[in-house]
């Protein structure tokens, strides 16, 4: 099968799935508004797709049936995530169209002092909605046993999510410092920002195809898979961040530069610029009303130092996550698996 057609399937049958969940509905229509409207927009869906792919590698078809509400519950999650972090960043742009928190302003139509205000408060709560669907979806898993739908909520509430905060906390914190992060804190960043979100996924897969813990061989291996395909996959973020069209990417073209992210690409270009260089950065980097053309030659320091360096460090972390794949028999499913650890690295939006 090929990935797309896959892809194409996961769609539908998430589609299908979130229907048949009967959520109770949310009020007023904002917050019901923002807490819909990415899952309604789609999705690359990678997440779903890893937790799926690992269910039918080590188990059956029934396997990744059995897997859907988890598979669900991890996109919801990542959705919530998203939400929170458009708030953060200050986004407009989510997926080709306007983030939650102005679409709950808009639709509130109150007055335009107060409305972005709203907006912001209605976007957090709809990210608390979404992660309360999740948890909801895992503990309501038919197919499941106990054990396993207790494992799946604990893993998610004990260690993805305080991971994953830790991480985006941090993140927002280099945002606002002066000093150049380590190396260690970027790869902190990347691994518990990203990477923690693809372990679980890989981790919900198995524990659906087992119905009940994986080894502890399995679980280090899908760990390792995670971390390595997290930070890969963020970099190759930071780096579309720089190159990609707006359209192609769904969101503001070079907000991290806006915003002064402290990514990579920054850090490498810091240990290597000019002087002259340096000055440009420190005048464009974080400084929202900067010139276009600063941008944008910011932007050309930025690739020309990290460029390299990012390529080793992709090719690095597909070769570490390998180790989750040698453990798994061949089969079709594998060989999905296998192709969308490429796509996550080598994508284009």
């Amino acid at each position: 099968m090929k990935l797309s057609d896959f892809l194409t399937q996961i769609s539908v049958a998430l589609k299908k799935t979130y229907e048949e969940a009967a959520f109770l509905p949310l009020s007023p229509a904002e917050l019901d508004l923002a807490t819909n409207a990415y899952f309604a927009r789609g999705g690359k869906l990678i997440r779903p797709a890893l937790c799926l792919c690992t269910a039918a590698a080590l188990g059956h078809k029934n396997a990744a049936r059995r897997a859907l509400p988890a598979a669900l519950a991890t996109e919801l999650f990542h959705l919530f995530t998203l939400v929170q972090d458009d708030v953060i960043d200050h986004d407009t742009l989510r997926r080709g169209a306007k983030t939650a928190h102005i679409l709950a302003a808009e639709e509130s139509r109150l007055s335009k002092t107060v409305r972005a205000e709203y907006g912001t408060s209605i976007a957090i709560l709809a990210g608390d909605a979404l992660f309360s669907r999740s948890v909801e979806l895992l503990s309501k898993a038919e197919g499941l046993s106990d054990e396993a739908r207790l494992s799946l909520i604990l893993r998610l509430s004990s260690r993805t999510l305080p991971l994953l905060l830790s991480g985006e906390a941090v993140d927002t914190r280099l945002g606002y410092q002066t000093q150049l992060p380590s190396e260690e804190e970027i790869t902190t960043v990347y691994r518990n920002k990203t990477g923690v979100l693809f372990e679980f996924a890989l981790f919900a897969g198995a524990v659906c195809a087992e119905n009940g813990m994986p080894s502890e061989k399995l679980c280090a291996a899908i760990e390792n898979a995670g971390a390595n395909i997290g930070e890969a996959f963020q970099l190759t973020d930071d780096y579309l961040g720089l190159t990609a069209s707006e359209e192609a990417m769904g969101k503001s073209a070079l907000s991290d530069i806006r915003e002064g992210k402290q990514t990579f690409f920054v850090r490498e270009a810091y240990l290597r610029a000019t002087e002259k260089e340096k000055l440009l950065l420190d005048a464009t980097l974080g400084d929202e009303k900067a010139p276009i053309g600063a941008v944008r030659a910011v932007r050309g320091i930025l690739l020309s130092y990290g460029k390299e360096g990012y390529e080793k460090k992709k090719q690095a972390a597909r070769e570490n996550a390998q180790m989750l794949l040698d453990c798994l028999e061949e089969s079709e499913a594998k060989t999905l698996l296998s192709e969308i650890f490429d796509l996550m690295i080598c994508r284009e939006n």
